[in-house]
């Protein structure tokens, strides 16, 4: 009898396999969004509840497309579907303050807004636009603001770019949305594709930029023990992991298939058209050469006739490029990573314009390289100038300062230089320099790279404590000036001793150095000398040199620097009308006003960000206006009678 079970029992799972009828194949991903609000703003029948709030009549919002001069091309090449876009046109003539607000909308939860937009970051400074919800009560919230998203995405040109933000805030409350241009003289502003959008687990389909990525989830069920991805489009094509993540470098609507096994049987599904993946326009990226030193005073530093290396880093498709220079052995070029040299001591600039069927982009380093000369040199770039602070140690102190850690100097590292050259003073930042030993004396030297840590001593320059340098208000240096300019030809250092560390009934020594804290595994060039220990954790007296690489890190110590000037058969003299090293203090600002020393009232001013984009120009200080600007450090130009100087300046 039990025979007879057992063959019924196995006649059955032959007919009817268990585990096939309990396998069943489903993915979603986590940009899954449902829209619950959309405008298109493609003709005036779907723009019916919004309103429009004027006072310039003739330059107000409309419908249209974006002007062919501007750059930027129809909305379609991102959404095909779409007929026109929101566009404000600017004017000269009169000053505007237009605003489009959009009819009631109830929020729920995990919503936010996305919309494109086009617009030119410089002269967002002129006329701004802005995002506003709006209360039922009128209460505004900026959520978007064009001049701060310029400032920190150092956004240029106009190209389509999307804007997300969370609104998470107003859950549950019913709000408009005020689309607001303001001011006078700036640039076009277009918009489109504006919705309202919530994560969902459902799987609705996914729609990215190119470059983006897709986090997708298995939500399969029944006892399987594998799964296989196939991603149309997708970077990796194929996986076998639970829940991939796969990106998407190429515009198009893509497929996704999974198919799931118990190791007998499988189950499948496959969802077309799944991801979107919408073109974007090129954000140029120009790469320095690794012929030159950065420099806290100008972009980049530079030898004269020596080949360096430009190099175009944009991340997105390139159609095509064209890179222009002044004073160049080159004037342009269309390469990928052109190599040039200069002949002529002084201001270099430099720029490139990348493009593709989405837009655009362009980007101007407007005087943003000393060719020749002599230039104050260190390891900061532009983009990271902006975030100099002192390197705190908790309880212990600071690192490149005053501390109980038992380091007792400090170094900066620096590559060789293409070209050798001398070293006549060093710079160095301080964030604080309080001390109650102010007759102590810090030293500061030019060391020879042995084995790679510091070694010989070159030069020496000391100062006492007293005579440094520091300003709540601005980066000012200090500087220490050798007897004797010191020959550099290779890989060098320059290290710091002297750093106070007493506790007094008088106060305590708080003497910090600037820098800038990067992550792991990044560059690091800041070194320190640290006191051996013994095996009973006791000090052997003993001391040695070590890279700083648990916190990647350099330190804003800046030697001043001259190449030697190959021998062409020419000579060249300084360029007495571009002062491009640390010249005298010029300018304070206090109280976001910039106030001119006496000696300069009269110079017209220019200010540049970090990344070499010109943020103002005036013709005197009087006309300056900072309330503008987002916190950070600056470059001060001023040209009086001629002369250019620079200064770095710090606005909170």
């Amino acid at each position: 009898m039990k025979k007879i079970y057992l063959i019924v029992y196995f006649t059955f799972l032959l007919l009817f396999p268990v585990s096939a009828q309990n396998l069943v194949a489903d993915f979603t991903a986590e940009e899954c969004m449902r829209t619950v609000y959309y405008q298109g703003f493609d003709s005036p029948d779907d723009m019916e509840g919004w309103t429009l709030q004027s006072t310039n009549a003739d330059f107000t919002w409309h419908l249209g497309n974006p002007r062919g001069s501007s750059g930027v091309p129809k909305f379609s090449v991102i959404n095909p579907d779409s007929k026109s876009s929101l566009r404000i046109l600017y004017t000269e003539e009169a000053a505007q303050d237009e605003e489009y607000l959009s009819p009631e909308i109830l929020l729920g939860d995990h919503q936010s807004m996305r919309f494109y937009t086009a617009f030119d970051g410089v002269y967002t400074l002129f006329a701004n636009f802005k995002v506003f919800v709006v209360e039922s009560d009128g209460v505004r919230t900026p959520v978007f603001d064009a001049y701060q998203y310029a400032d920190e995405n150092a956004h240029e040109r106009a190209k389509w770019t999307l804007i997300e933000h969370s609104l998470s805030a107003w859950n549950g409350q019913t709000v408009r949305f005020a689309f607001v241009y303001s001011g006078f003289g700036g640039d076009d502003v277009v918009v489109d594709d504006f919705s309202i959008v919530e994560k969902t687990d459902d799987a609705m389909p996914v729609r990215i930029s190119a470059g983006e990525s897709v986090h997708f989830k298995n939500l399969s069920t029944g006892e399987f023990l594998s799964q296989q991805w196939s991603f149309e489009g997708g970077s990796p094509v194929t996986s076998d992991l639970s829940d991939p993540v796969v990106i998407y470098n190429e515009p198009g609507v893509y497929s996704v298939k999974l198919v799931i096994s118990d190791g007998q049987n499988e189950a499948e599904v496959e969802k077309t058209h799944f991801v979107t993946v919408t073109g974007v326009a090129p954000k140029v990226r120009i790469g320095m050469p690794d012929e030159g030193y950065l420099s806290p005073y100008t972009g980049m530093y530079l030898p004269l006739f020596t080949d360096v290396t430009f190099h175009d880093h944009t991340q997105s498709p390139v159609l095509s490029r064209i890179w222009n220079f002044t004073n160049a052995s080159l004037a342009t070029s269309e390469e990928q990573h052109p190599v040039v040299s200069f002949s002529e001591e002084g201001i270099a600039s430099v720029s490139l314009r990348v493009e593709n069927e989405y837009g655009f982009d362009f980007k101007w380093l407007s005087e943003y390289f000393q060719v020749g000369g002599e230039q104050h040199i260190w390891n900061i770039s532009v983009e990271e100038n902006s975030q100099l602070a002192s390197v705190p140690l908790g309880f212990f102190g600071y690192y490149g300062g005053s501390n109980w850690l038992g380091m007792e100097a400090f170094a900066e590292h620096f590559d060789a230089p293409s070209v050798g050259g001398h070293i006549s003073e060093v710079e160095l930042f301080f964030d604080c320099t309080t001390t109650i030993s102010p007759e102590e004396e810090m030293t500061v030297s030019v060391v020879s790279a042995t084995d790679g840590k510091p070694g010989e001593v070159l030069a020496t320059s000391t100062l006492k404590l007293k005579e440094l340098q520091s300003d709540p208000n601005r980066i000012i240096p200090t500087t220490f000036v050798f007897a004797t300019p010191v020959l550099v030809e290779n890989e060098f250092f320059i290290t710091v001793s002297g750093f106070p560390n007493q506790s007094g009934d008088n106060g305590t020594d708080d003497v910090a150095l600037l820098g800038f804290v990067r992550d792991d595994g990044e560059k690091c060039t800041a070194w320190h000398l640290l006191e051996e220990w013994d095996e009973n954790y006791a000090p052997t007296g003993e001391y040695e040199w070590y890279p700083n690489v648990d916190s990647p890190l350099s330190l804003a110590i800046a030697p001043k620097f001259r190449y030697e000037v190959i021998d062409q058969g020419l000579s060249f003299g300084t360029a007495d009308s571009q002062k491009t090293t640390s010249d005298p203090v010029c300018a304070t600002v206090q109280s976001d006003v910039l106030q001119l020393y006496p000696g300069y009232e009269g110079a017209s001013v220019r200010i540049y960000d970090m990344t070499g984009s010109l943020r103002f120009e005036a013709a005197s200080a009087a006309e300056t206006d900072l309330n503008r600007f987002a916190p950070g450090s600056y470059l001060l130009h001023l040209n009086l009678d001629g002369q250019s100087y620079r200064q770095l300046i710090l606005i909170r």
